[in-house]
Parts: C-alpha cells; sequence; structure tokens
C-alpha cells in the first residue's frame, strides 16, 4: 500500500489539501476531526511515495512515526497513536531537514525533466518511446516532421505503421533477436512516410529494464539519412562519371574492364576495347569557342550511348576521347563492325541553331586475348596507341593494335622521359631559315627553329618531340630558352656590322597561359639590348579563342613596345578574316599546305590570292612558307606575296651559315642556282 504525506502548518490547510491527496482515507478523518491532534506541532508536510514498510524503516527512530505504523489502520488506532505521540525538537528539526532535502531532489529532477523535454524537442534526430509490445507511448517534434505523422495521429499505434515493405521477415526476426538477447540494435532501415514516400534512416534501438528484468520499455533514436545518401550519390557520380556527358569516367571504364578481363578469363569469352579520339577536334574550341565544343562532345556523347548495346560501356576517357568496352563476343569481327558503325555515327552531320558541323574519328581497337596483356591499363594503352596510329594516317579510320605499334608507343615515351633532361644537359641548338624579299631578294629575317640532339635517340625530329612538349608543359622552359637564344644571337649580327634583320620566334599557346610569359619577353629584350622592332613573335589563330581579352592585352602592350606580330600558319584555322581587323598584327604568314598545290590546284591558288587580297587591303605583309620550286615562286611573285622562305632557298641552317650570306649580300636563290632580283 502507497500513501502520499504531508506536513502542513495550521489546521485549516491541512485539511483542505488533505481532502485532495487523501480522500477517505483514515488520515483524513482524524485531521478533520481535529480531536487529539491539538499538541502535535506539525503534521506531514512533503509528499513521500513510499511504501509502509519502506516508511517505517526510514523514519523508525520517530515516535510520530512508530506510533502510527504500529498502531494499525483504523481512525482510533491512529488517533490514539497521534495522541500518545509527542515529537521532540530534534526529531522535528532532523525530519525538516530531511524533507528539505528530498524537495531539493524533486526540484532538481523536474529541472532535468524539463530541460530533457527541451532538448528533444529541438533535435534533428527523431526520438520515439514504446511499450513492450511496440505500442507508441511518446515522440518528439522531430519524429512527426521525418514520419509525416501528427503526434495525436501516432501515439497509441505500433511501429509496424512505419514499415516500407523493403525487409523480410528474416530482417526483423533478426533485429528483435538481437534487441533481446544484447538490450540494444543499430542499423539501417527503410522505413515508409505517412504520404507514401520511402527512405532510408539510421536507426538505435535501447531496451529498458525494470527491476525484475524484465522489458518495460523500448527508446528508438532515427536519424534520416535521405540528405546523406543524395550527397553519397553526388560524390559517387562525380567519382565515376564524366559531368559534362555523363558518361562513365575512365575509373569506373577501368573497373568494368577488369570485371570484364575475369569473366573472360573464367568462361573462355573475348572483350574489346574501342578507344575514339575525334580528328582536329580543336579546331572546334579554335573557331566558336569552349562552349561549342561542349555542345559537340555532348551530341556525340547521347550518340554514341543510345546505339550501343545495353551491355556494352560508353565512357569519356577525357578532352575529344572516348572508349568503348564490348563483351561477349568471339571473334574480331563484331569488333570491326562495330568501329564502322562509331565512324558512320560520328560523321552523321550536327546541327546547332545554323551552324551544321561535320567530323570523323580515328579508333584504336584491342582485344583480350589476342591482346597479350590481362590488364585494363595496359589493354588502354594499347587501344589509345592504335588510334594515334589511325589518326597519324589520315584519320577517319580504326586500326587493331600490334606489338610492332607498343614498340613505337615505347619509343614515344623514353623519347618523353629523355626530353625532361634535355634542357639541363643543353641538347637543344637552334636552326635559322633565311626568309627574303620577293620584289628585292634581299634577306629580311631568319626564322628560329630548334632541333633536339640527343644522346640516346641521335637528332630528334621537331614532330617527335615538340607535341610532347606541349602536352608536359616542357614547352614554356624551352621557349623561354629560344627566345633569349634568338635574341643574343640577333644582337651579335647586328653588333657585327650585318644590315638589321627580323628574328621569327614561334610562341606556342601553351606558352601564352603562363603568367610569367610578358615579363620574360621584357627580360630577353633588356638583357640582350636588341630593339624590339628586330624581335617578331609567331602566334596561331586559335590563340585568339581562348580568353580574348587576356591575350588582346598582352598583344596591344608587344605592338606598343614596337614589337613585331604575325600569325603563323595563316588558313589552317577556323578565324574569319575578319577578325584580323581587331588584332595588332603586321603579318600573315600562309601555310604551306596551300603552298604545295598553287601552280596545279585552283583551290589552293584561290585560297592563297584570298588571303593576299585582304592582307593588302588590311595593310599586312604576307610570308609564305614551304616555297619548293620556281613555279610556286612564279605565282607569288605575280600574286604579290612579300616574302618568302623554303627549301627552294635554304633549309634551316646554322648561325655560320646565316653569317657567310650576310657576308656575300645573297640575294633570293636557289640551292641550285641563282635567281636574278625580282623587281
Amino acid at each position: 500500500m502507497r500513501v502520499r504525506l504531508w506536513i502542513f502548518i495550521g489546521l485549516p490547510a491541512a485539511v483542505t489539501i488533505a481532502s485532495h491527496l487523501f480522500p477517505g482515507s483514515p488520515l483524513l478523518a482524524i485531521i478533520q476531526d481535529g480531536h487529539g491532534i491539538a499538541s502535535v506541532p506539525i503534521l506531514f508536510a512533503a509528499m513521500m511515495m513510499v511504501s509502509w514498510l519502506a516508511f517505517r524503516t526510514a523514519y523508525s527512530g520517530f515516535a510520530l512515526g512508530r506510533g502510527i505504523f504500529t498502531a494499525g489502520h483504523s481512525p482510533e488506532t491512529i488517533r490514539k497513536a497521534i495522541s500518545r505521540s509527542r515529537v521532540s525538537d530534534q526529531e522535528r528539526f532532523q525530519l525538516i531537514r530531511n524533507l528539505r532535502q528530498k524537495l531539493k531532489i524533486l526540484q532538481e529532477k523536474e529541472a532535468e525533466l524539463e530541460m530533457l523535454k527541451k532538448v528533444l524537442s529541438h533535435i534533428d534526430e527523431a526520438v520515439v518511446i514504446t511499450n513492450a509490445q511496440g505500442t507508441i507511448c511518446s515522440v518528439n517534434p522531430a519524429f512527426c516532421a521525418i514520419t509525416g505523422f501528427g503526434e495525436n495521429e501516432i501515439l497509441g499505434q505500433n511501429m509496424r505503421l512505419l514499415k516500407s515493405g523493403r525487409h523480410d521477415p528474416a530482417f526483423y526476426a533478426d533485429m528483435w533477436q538481437t534487441l533481446l538477447a544484447k538490450g540494444l540494435w543499430t542499423g539501417n532501415i527503410w522505413n515508409q512516410r505517412k504520404n507514401g514516400d520511402v527512405y532510408p534512416q539510421w536507426t538505435v534501438i535501447k531496451a529498458i529494464r525494470n527491476g525484475g528484468g524484465s522489458i518495460r520499455n523500448f527508446v528508438g533514436i532515427l536519424s534520416d539519412l535521405t540528405d546523406i545518401r543524395e550527397t553519397e550519390q553526388q560524390i559517387e557520380f562525380i567519382a565515376h562519371y564524366d559531368p559534362l556527358t555523363e558518361l562513365p569516367n575512365r575509373i569506373l571504364f577501368k573497373d568494368r574492364l577488369n570485371q570484364a578481363l575475369a569473366q573472360s578469363k573464367r568462361h573462355k569469352q573475348w572483350v574489346g576495347v574501342l578507344w575514339l579520339g575525334l580528328d582536329r577536334f580543336q579546331q572546334v574550341n579554335a573557331n566558336g569557342g569552349r562552349f561549342l565544343g561542349d555542345q559537340v562532345l555532348k551530341a556525340l556523347a547521347l550518340r554514341l550511348k543510345n546505339e550501343m548495346r545495353e551491355e556494352d560501356t560508353v565512357a569519356r576517357m577525357g578532352g575529344d576521347e572516348f572508349a568503348i568496352l564490348i563483351t561477349h563476343v568471339d571473334d574480331l569481327a563484331p569488333l570491326g563492325q562495330t568501329a564502322e558503325k562509331v565512324l558512320t555515327l560520328v560523321g552523321r552531320t550536327l546541327q546547332f541553331g545554323d551552324h551544321s558541323l561535320h567530323f570523323s574519328a580515328s579508333i584504336g581497337i584491342t582485344t583480350f586475348p589476342m591482346d597479350p596483356s590481362d590488364d585494363a591499363e595496359t589493354m588502354l594503352k594499347h587501344a589509345e596507341t592504335a588510334m594515334k596510329q589511325a589518326k597519324d594516317r589520315g584519320g577517319n579510320a580504326f586500326k587493331f593494335y600490334s606489338q610492332q605499334m607498343g614498340e613505337v608507343a615505347m619509343q614515344r615515351w623514353n623519347i618523353e622521359k629523355g626530353l625532361k633532361k634535355a634542357l639541363e644537359r643543353k641538347e637543344f641548338f637552334l636552326l635559322y631559315q633565311p626568309q627574303f624579299c620577293v620584289r628585292t631578294g634581299a634577306l629580311t629575317g631568319v626564322e628560329a627553329l630548334v632541333r633536339w640532339r640527343s644522346p640516346q635517340f641521335g637528332l630528334v625530329a621537331p614532330g617527335q618531340f615538340i607535341s610532347l612538349a606541349e602536352e608536359s608543359g616542357l614547352i614554356v622552359p624551352l621557349g623561354e630558352w629560344i627566345l633569349g637564344e634568338a635574341c643574343i644571337q640577333n644582337k651579335l649580327w647586328q653588333d657585327a656590322g650585318y644590315p638589321p634583320i627580323h628574328v621569327a620566334v614561334n610562341v606556342s599557346p601553351r606558352q601564352f597561359q603562363s603568367s610569367n610569359l610578358e615579363d620574360h619577353v621584357e627580360k630577353v629584350l633588356q638583357s640582350t639590348k636588341l630593339d624590339p622592332c628586330w624581335l617578331e613573335l609567331e602566334i596561331t589563330e586559335s590563340l585568339f579563342m581562348d580568353d580574348q581579352d587576356r591575350v588582346m592585352g598582352i598583344l596591344n602592350r608587344w605592338r606598343e613596345r614596337n614589337l613585331m606580330l604575325a600569325i603563323d600558319d595563316f588558313g589552317t584555322g577556323y578565324s574569319s578574316l575578319s577578325y584580323l581587323r581587331n588584332y595588332p598584327v603586321h603579318a600573315l604568314k600562309i601555310d604551306r599546305s596551300f603552298i604545295t598545290d598553287i601552280a596545279h590546284d585552283d583551290n589552293s591558288a584561290a585560297i592563297v590570292n584570298a588571303i593576299l587580297s585582304v592582307a593588302r587591303s588590311l595593310k599586312l605583309k604576307v610570308v609564305a612558307e614551304g616555297v619548293a620550286s620556281t613555279q610556286q615562286l612564279e605565282f607569288l611573285r605575280q600574286s604579290g606575296c612579300d616574302k618568302v622562305q623554303g627549301f627552294l632557298f635554304s633549309p634551316p641552317v646554322t648561325a655560320d651559315e646565316i653569317t657567310r650570306i650576310m657576308e656575300e649580300g645573297r640575294l633570293i636563290t636557289t640551292r641550285t642556282s641563282s635567281l636574278p632580283p625580282i623587281s
């Protein structure tokens, strides 16, 4: 039996409160009667939820307690007990102190409970309390926000209400077994909101036991993982997919290729890799800018993805290169057929507004087990090597990898490795190809051309190392060295008393990406004391299509310094001739590909004449490079070309040979006979 006992000062207050606390109890009758208790200085004034036995044990030292709890439970016996009892001052003081301590503890507990209530109402995790049968007894606001159920809707319901159907009975059986055995279960559960949406949540369930060890309640803490899962999916996408085309990237492609190779070894099936590179794609970026280039890549990626088999993987490997993984084939024929199909797909017209674009591609193919390599990385290298071979042969074709290609690729790799140390070992040197005035026949300038004499490979052709230097970034320090050496040599000629001439130096787009290009040019001019008007920097058309404002700023500052600027290989890019009005250039160099056929090809002749006509209207000088025959020279003379250079007159030669030309006062000559000045 449990009783609530209060102590009150004064009988009226005691009667009023006791009537609420002890309705119908013997103690209430005694208090209401008031007989026999007038001499009791205080009555019980603090609520105590204790058993009779606990009360007797706790207060056995007090006469009043002993009297009440040993006299029986009838009103008469209680009244008599109280009448006989007298509480000493010491006992009264001790009782009051004990009651105050317990009141303080209760107040602290109430404050803690209030704080806990506030915390639970503000945390993001859902908290739910159920009874032993899983019936919901209490929830916090986060639970309602996550599940969509109101508190009135969910209280009294079973937790089964949230089941999503994604877990089988065995899952829940294992959960309950763990919970009952260990008192704790943690894990991911897919639950269902009120609106039917299924969502993932991290769940912690704790069993609460009573004094006898039986489970009284379960407390669950539920964390909504929807945002975390979405973030994980985004990270997964970024790590394994190309953001522009949304195709698998190299990492995911390589992983799938390794899986395909493992299956191939088990099931004796072939695996094929097609490496695709678009031909001359850089001209798209040069002409239409990066935005157009991105649109082309997205369109081609979608076309390839839609036309390949579902079990095949199409990936973007970087830049304008793609790869296709072909599985479940048993010979080379399907791979060749797929390559032809891809070439046709790429060759179909792409329409962007009023612009119709046409493309071709080069494809390299390798296959396991025909390719002795059985790892993904090596197979990818072999396929890429075959693609480059197809591109070198003109493009718009496919090529199967062979052992010979691997040897070529290895040589290329060795050249690149040697290139990194060639500059510090001083293995580079310059040659100069003379330029002559068509009208007077006089030497007017030279073009500085770099050559590499390697102890390992001998004399390496520029075509073998210039592109590698561009790709690796070594073109920047190499270009700085070329500029310095060329300016030093030109100043030496001038100091020796020879008539001043221009020295032309190529500046690559990669060098323009360097932040110290301008500073280096200025430093070279100051250190050599070469007048800027005798330095000609050759740039390409594609440079104008990337970061135009920055490029224009650099070119304008150079022209203000009286530097000469020429556009190299003019006509091979896509820049409009009208752009020339906006750029501070003084000369155009017609690419040798147009000069080769001008004597017998009407189209080439028409292009050269058009360039010369526009150049005259803009007051630009024109240099024709690659002149190799007297017929070409005669055509250029009659068309009004300003300067010529080429093997008809001289190959690139050493500085000493240029000095001899200056000493002789040589005019335009062929390599076999002298020509009179052209007046």
